[in-house]
């Protein structure tokens, strides 16, 4: 009545963990914003946003308009733009800048389009946390 130990692959193999699957993200954040259906009806001028429309394709690795390609350029200095979603991003952004709501914008984007499943056990459940200072 021994314990049996069962070897799960074989000695020349070596265990791999699997590839996540891209995630599917529906319409991208710049799709959303000019949907009336979806972000376009909240804001007010969506013209006086178009510093944080090229930041936002800056950070999601979006094909960018040449406006926003000239304008990522004057304000980084980088000839090029990233060419995948950038992990972290750092802004200094002034008083009434915008930031609280572009970042809430981001927030509600992800939480509503970014499919997390590949990331999850079964039972566990997504939460998109926002906080501000």
């Amino acid at each position: 009545m021994g314990l049996k130990r069962i070897r799960l692959h074989d000695a020349d193999e070596t265990p791999t963990t699997p590839k996540k699957t891209k995630p599917d993200l529906g319409p991208t954040l710049l799709d959303a914003v000019n949907d009336p259906d979806v972000f376009l009806s909240s804001l007010t001028n969506p013209e006086d946003w178009a510093a944080w429309w090229a930041f936002v394709a800056a950070i999601f690795a979006y094909d960018m308009t040449p406006d926003q390609l000239a304008l990522f350029q004057k304000c980084t200095g980088r000839k090029s733009p990233p060419s995948k979603q950038v992990k972290e991003a750092w802004l200094v952004v002034g008083r009434r800048g915008g930031k609280s709501r572009v970042l809430a914008l981001i927030a509600v984007w992800l939480a509503c389009f970014f499919n997390y499943r590949p990331y999850l056990a079964r039972g566990q459940r997504a939460v998109v946390q926002v906080m501000a200072a």
